[in-house]
């Protein structure tokens, strides 16, 4: 192959560091390194809906069963005073699509 002009082979299996190599040797280019970003799991927030009332987690229920993210920040917004770290949560929680996190928290409740 280097033969019929190609100016480097990288043989299977790839190794990362090895395409980084000769990417940067033949094109000029500069790597730089991002750490990876935690897991979903430990950027989740805490959503802990202990206490709110009944009518506001079933209106929660609803909106997170509809992908309502207009209404789940309405709803945040109405526990603000109460609750601004909760309601961040909320807000993000739907803001990221993560609705995964707020069914987790509504299976946690007993009220509804």
């Amino acid at each position: 192959m280097l033969a019929w002009g190609c100016d480097a082979v990288v043989s299977k299996p790839f190794h990362q560091s090895e395409i980084v190599e000769v990417l940067s040797r033949f094109l000029g280019v500069r790597f730089v390194r991002e750490e990876a970003a935690p897991p979903v799991s430990e950027q989740r927030p805490a959503l802990d809906l202990t206490g709110l009332p009944a009518d506001w987690v079933a209106a929660l229920r609803r909106a997170a069963i509809e992908a309502d993210v207009v209404r789940i920040v309405a709803l945040a917004d109405e526990i603000r005073k109460q609750s601004p770290e909760l309601a961040a949560a909320l807000v993000k929680a739907a803001g990221d699509y993560d609705y995964e996190a707020i069914f987790e928290a509504l299976a946690s409740t007993t009220d509804v």
